[in-house]
């Protein structure tokens, strides 16, 4: 049966027929009846039909390349169903705006809610310069923050530093160091810059109601890198190079050489001039280490 249904042939060329008017005239033709569902295929979907000469087999299968269907001979019936199709539907994409944080100290806030005057200072701006301490590296990339190189800070000996200026003559004008959340008193130079991932300077009163008095020279925030859930292995390479002039140590003949300073020293000290100095147990004056 399968064979001979196969075999048979059928011939129908019409523009714009309806499935009903063809599926009349393939049960018309051939005796096969064709199946379908009416609550869930619709019949009156419109196509060219143009077959000469054609097999069953070959019909369904340009119907299905052509509509949304799919269809099985089974002995003397083909069932017709819908087949379902799915749409690629292009959605408007959205972009989330990069939001600014600013680390207080205490609490990280978007730019706009933070109060007050401060500056935000990424990574990226850090590395723009190269020194062994972070904040040599802040130098001239931040308003308000003052470096004195020609003194250091006399109740710590660290590097001094002061924000908007001096705010007193005698007590201390060093701002508060905030080191991930809590107040850091230790060596300034012992931080390393490339753990550093961002530095919040907050210049104002505002910082005094987050951490008090000590706050009123204003406060440095540093945060360093830690790792993120799920983020995958990273490894950078910081490598520096510093070129410099063969230095001549006899440019001044005023000077003396290192040698000849040594034997001066040395016939100096044969002859008593530093007994004064290395006998006083009051003041204890610097003597030459030579």
């Amino acid at each position: 049966m399968g064979i001979t249904l196969q075999a048979q042939r059928f011939t129908y060329v019409q523009k714009k027929v309806s499935l009903l008017r063809l599926f009349k005239e393939i049960r018309k033709q051939t005796g096969v009846s064709v199946i379908w569902n009416e609550t869930d295929f619709n019949v009156d979907q419109r196509l060219d039909a143009n077959f000469i000469g054609a097999g069953l087999k070959d019909i369904m299968d340009d119907l299905s390349a052509r509509l949304p269907l799919n269809a099985t001979l089974i002995g003397k019936m083909i069932i017709v169903k819908d087949r379902f199709v799915l749409k690629d539907t292009v959605h408007e994409e959205f972009y989330l705006k990069p939001v600014e944080i600013v680390n207080t100290g205490y609490q990280n806030l978007p730019k706009e809610r933070a109060t007050g005057s401060f500056v935000l200072v990424d990574s990226r701006q850090l590395n723009r310069k190269v020194s062994s301490d972070v904040f040599s590296r802040m130098e001239g990339i931040t308003s308000g923050l003052l470096f004195n190189k020609n003194t250091t800070n006399s109740n710590s000996g660290d590097l001094d530093l002061s924000i908007r200026g001096r705010s007193t003559l005698f007590a201390n004008y060093q701002p508060l160091i905030i080191l991930d959340n809590f107040p850091y008193n230790g060596d300034l130079n012992a931080i390393n810059p490339n753990d550093v991932e961002k530095i919040t300077l907050l210049k104002d009163a505002a910082a005094a109601s987050i951490w008090g008095v000590r706050a009123g020279n204003g406060v440095i925030v540093l945060t360093t890198k830690r790792g993120k859930f799920d983020q995958p292995l990273q490894v950078s390479l910081n490598s520096n190079v510093t070129l410099a002039g063969k230095p001549d140590l006899f440019y001044n003949r005023n000077y003396l050489s290192s040698s000849d300073f040594i034997d001066l020293e040395k016939l100096l000290f044969d002859k008593g001039s530093f007994d004064d100095a290395l006998n006083d147990k009051v003041s204890y004056p610097i003597v030459s280490p030579a």
